[in-house]
């Protein structure tokens, strides 16, 4: 099991700064930073996502404004909580699924709001929904009590709350990062090298500074 506390101390042991709390928390975001950066060079290149990557998490929905959104003209409703970033890709959408709680119904994914004014009131109906992530919540020309989200999420920490299908944690601290073996290899060198170049500089920056004062 590789957790983010686990994955983020092996790499402050190899730094010698496992007794660093400062840099151990540091380390800690370098390592979700460089997982999203290099899932995206990696997901730009390929047409898949893997499960690996993917969590899962069932929210709420609410009607928005009452029966129309900000003049649009079409009925929406929109999740209770807001949603964690998700890392979207070039040609690839960020959210795996999104729809009903029984896998049967997916929607179609708009990029933002104002593209709702562009779609004829006869293109969506119940079997055929439409929405949008924005604002860090979803909006939706439908109207589900609860919606069914898949998505690969820059901070697994932020899903900490949500519940899956059924009614398990999405994430915990004590559950592994959502990552593949060899994704992680490369994470944990990219947050080393960060980590030594970091040092170099710093070391760097003190023998200027000392020079200057014998000086």
């Amino acid at each position: 099991m590789n957790t983010l506390k686990e994955i983020t101390y092996n790499i402050a042991e190899i730094v010698g700064a496992e007794t660093d709390f400062a840099t151990i928390q540091r380390l800690e975001e370098q390592v979700l930073h460089h997982r999203a950066l290099i899932l995206r060079r990696t997901m730009d290149r390929s047409s898949r996502i893997g499960k690996e990557f993917i969590s899962t998490i069932v929210i709420d929905t609410e009607i928005k404004d009452g029966t129309n959104y900000a003049d649009f003209g079409i009925p929406l409703c929109v999740t209770k909580q807001q949603i964690p970033y998700i890392v979207d890709f070039k040609e690839i959408n960020g959210f795996t699924y999104v729809g009903s709680i029984d896998k049967v119904s997916a929607y179609t994914r708009l990029m933002c709001l104002s593209d709702l004014r562009f779609i004829d009131s006869n293109r969506y109906s119940q079997k055929r929904p439409f929405y949008v992530y924005e604002d860090n919540k979803i909006y939706i020309t439908y109207f589900p009590e609860k919606l069914l989200i898949r998505g690969v999420f820059e901070d697994p920490r932020k899903l900490v709350g949500f519940k899956d299908l059924d009614d398990n944690p999405t994430w915990e601290e004590s559950m592994p990062l959502p990552i593949s073996a060899d994704l992680l290899q490369m994470v944990v060198q990219a947050v080393v090298s960060s980590e030594a170049t970091m040092v170099r500089f710093s070391n760097k920056q003190e023998v200027t500074i000392e020079s200057n004062k014998n000086t």
